[in-house]
């Protein structure tokens, strides 16, 4: 060793700037056949017990390629490349790191044993233990140890373990496991696996247990697949004691850039029909949810597909775990192909709807397909003239369980003309439309004895023109420049509104099918609407705020008034007037009157009132309130409106709804509410509370949800907690259901 003692260089530098910690620095060369390269390091002592052995003392700190080892004291055996550190001792090698109170360590082999051993092998993943060996480049074991992700000597919980076998990149599995909350034992286990990596890869994940009322007591089983960077699946299989089984997969995929999707579906095994479905006795029930999208096809396409089906309409309200869904009476399902070049527009549609009526009744809509085309709006030979279209083709089908489904096809065109006219206190445009559409059936003149119209297979072809003009003007506004509060200077402005609409009669419009807007059958019309609009804008007193002028404030009064004498806008059914015991009908040309307010003198806080007032007799009928307002972490909302008889001017039917978010210890915990109760029926009809606690290392969070109608009442508990890095740990459900109308 006598080539490595005398290329041993020790420099005796001493850090000045930290007069208190006077410190060696050192540079060990390992020779070549046993690894080569370079030991750099500090320390406050050193000394030779011989020239291949090193003793280093007070505040050791060692760097050897990727590995770096700091110790109170340690000894080197450069022959051997061995070391042994003691007293606050942590070995670093990349991303992994080991501390503990004592270490044998080969630098050869990047081996060994740390003990009174504490590690960080992954984010957030933490492992304690009597001794902890690195046994290979990526694989540590574990006696006598404790798992956790919580930073924190004294952590909220814990795994204790006998043995453990980590494999980086890969899984730790641990045998004979007691799960701790602080230090009180809740779980056993004799084995589990978590996974210890920063990237996704495949293997069983953390098991779920949970209780419901209805459904009993439930583990949950899920295995995690990957397929590449662009694909993953995870399979899952959940036993409830109550003899049902549950079983489905999710597979997401994102193959290109702008592409991406997932599908999931459910399949559930109610062996001894507990949600009481005898004709579905023995039949698996399912859901199946697909979500597509692709926005960089060739010719600039962008194709979206949005698909959801289910065995039954009750299947969200037996098995859902989303309480959003849990009273879902639609689905609807499209897929479209979009695209957009210069003006032009075109776009393909299948689309189906589908509506519970009953436990007998389900209806849906088809459009098998939409083909659509529109053209965006166009100067016509550089005049004030711009010219807009619409067209489509489209195949209808209407199906039900009452009745045999019908079938048939539309096409309609749909041109505008526009005239824009404006001068700076007032701006107005003209339009006139004209729609044609000719559908391959129609419905009877004659209803049926069910009071219906049934289709006759004669087409029928449908045309109707249209005018309108919308003026604005002529507005005035005035700059207020006294501040008040945050605001330097004010804008009012008051703004006129008129606009205009006449529409001809549609011939026979009681023998065209109804499916959507296009499908026009009322009468010529012919009316006005007119609004008066004041705004008040504000400007930041600070010229340097991010924030510039914006509206404060806005008041809003409207009322439109028919031309035609057939078709008076405001009628109302009142007792006997003439003494004949009949009621009588009144009508009045104008439309009732209506109100709008909108406040928000800041970011918190906003408040909006609204109504309409009856002119039959100068009584309002609709009036409501709502506002919103935000204090730090705390926000509270209110809505309130009601109906009142517009003769009498009695409260015929109230409703309000409050809602709170609260967040307290730097959000940390979360209590949100929000109630629904009906004053003239003093009925609660909905109320949501949801209390949710997040620490450092795991999540705790408790649900209430409660549904009335005067036919049912639904009411659902849910009480979860999930640990970091492993998942739901627990799930507990109870749903009652009562008065159920289905």
């Amino acid at each position: 060793m006598s080539g490595t003692l005398l290329a041993l260089i020790l420099s005796a530098q001493i850090y000045s700037e930290i007069p208190q910690f006077q410190r060696l620095s050192f540079n060990l060369p390992i020779a070549a056949e046993q690894g080569g390269g370079t030991a750099i390091g500090l320390a406050g002592q050193m000394e030779y017990l011989r020239p291949d052995f090193i003793v280093a003392s007070g505040g050791v700190d060692v760097r050897y390629g990727a590995q770096r080892i700091r110790a109170q004291r340690l000894e080197m055996d450069l022959n051997n490349e061995t070391v042994l550190a003691e007293g606050d001792v942590i070995l670093d090698e990349g991303p992994q790191r080991l501390a503990g109170e004592r270490l044998e360590y080969d630098l050869g082999t990047r081996t060994g044993t740390v003990y009174d051993a504490k590690a960080t092998l992954a984010k957030d993943l933490y492992f304690y233990g009597a001794e902890m060996s690195k046994v290979g480049p990526d694989v540590y074991t574990v006696r006598d140890g404790v798992l956790t992700s919580c930073d924190s000597e004294d952590p909220a919980w814990s795994f204790r373990l006998s043995r453990a076998r980590i494999v980086m990149e890969g899984f730790a599995k641990i045998y004979n496991t007691r799960m701790r909350v602080k230090k009180l034992p809740f779980l056993y286990t004799p084995f589990i696996m978590v996974p210890a990596k920063s990237e996704r890869t495949s293997g069983l994940l953390t098991p779920n247990l949970g209780y419901s009322e209805r459904r009993g007591g439930v583990v949950g089983l899920a295995w995690f697949q990957t397929f590449g960077d662009s694909y993953d699946a995870t399979a899952f299989f959940d036993h409830y004691t109550e003899g049902i089984e549950a079983f489905g997969t999710e597979f997401r995929y994102a193959p290109l850039t702008g592409t991406a999707g997932y599908l999931v579906a459910d399949f559930v095994d109610d062996k001894n029909n507990i949600f009481g479905n005898p004709e579905d006795e023995g039949e698996l029930r399912w859901r199946v949810n697909w979500r597509h999208r692709s926005s960089e096809l060739p010719l600039g396409l962008t194709a979206v597909v949005n698909h959801t089906d289910f065995s039954d309409f009750n299947f969200f309200r037996d098995f859902s775990r989303n309480f959003d869904s849990i009273r879902i009476s639609r689905i609807q399902s499209s897929a479209f192909l979009q695209g957009s070049w210069g003006k032009h527009s075109g776009s393909l549609l299948l689309e189906n709807q589908e509506q519970f009526i009953n436990a007998g009744l389900t209806r849906s809509r088809r459009q098998l397909p939409e083909l659509e085309y529109r053209l965006r709006a166009t100067q016509i030979a550089g005049l004030p003239l711009y010219f807009n279209m619409a067209a489509g083709a489209h195949s209808f089908e209407i199906k039900s369980t009452d009745s045999p489904s019908i079938s048939y096809q539309r096409v309609n065109l749909n041109p505008r003309l526009s005239v824009p006219l404006g001068v700076s206190w007032l701006s107005a445009t003209v339009n006139i439309d004209a729609r044609a559409a000719t559908y391959s059936d129609s419905l009877s003149a004659e209803l049926n004895d069910s009071g219906n119209r049934e289709f006759t297979g004669e087409s029928i072809t449908q045309t109707v023109g249209s005018a309108s003009a919308n003026i604005i003007g002529p507005s005035f506004s005035r700059v207020f420049h006294k501040g008040v509060g945050q605001w330097g200077k004010f804008k009012h402005v008051i703004e006129p509104r008129w606009d205009y609409f006449s529409s001809a009669d549609v011939d026979d419009r009681e023998l065209i099918p109804q499916f959507d807007q296009i499908d026009s059958t009322r009468q010529a019309t012919e009316l006005a609407t007119f609004r008066l609009v004041n705004r008040l804008l504000a400007k930041p007193e600070d010229e340097d705020s991010p924030f510039g002028a914006r509206e404060i404030m806005s008041f809003e009064l409207s009322q439109s008034f028919s031309f035609k004498d057939e078709q008076p806008l405001t009628r109302l059914t009142v007792p006997d007037m003439d003494g004949d015991g009949s009621p009588e009908l009144l009508t009045k040309q104008e439309s009732p009157i209506s109100l709008q307010y909108r406040y928000r003198p800041s970011q918190t806080t906003n408040i909006d009132l609204s109504g309409t007032y009856n002119t039959l007799f100068n009584q309002f009928n609709r009036a409501a309130i709502s506002g919103a307002k935000q204090f730090g972490s705390w926000r509270f909302s209110l809505n309130y409106s009601a109906v009142f008889d517009p003769q009498t001017g009695e409260t015929t039917g109230s409703q309000a709804r409050f809602g709170s978010v609260l967040g307290f210890f730097r959000q940390r915990l979360l209590i949100a509410s929000q109630v629904n109760y009906d004053l003239e029926l003093s009925l609660l009809q909905q109320q949501s509370h949801v209390i949710a606690f997040n620490t450092q290392c795991w999540s705790l969070r408790m649900d209430l949800r409660e549904y009335k109608s005067l036919a049912r009442e639904d009411r659902d508990i849910r009480f979860s907690i999930s640990l970091k890095n492993i998942g739901t740990f627990l799930d507990l459900n109870d749903s009652t259901r009562q008065n159920d109308r289905f």
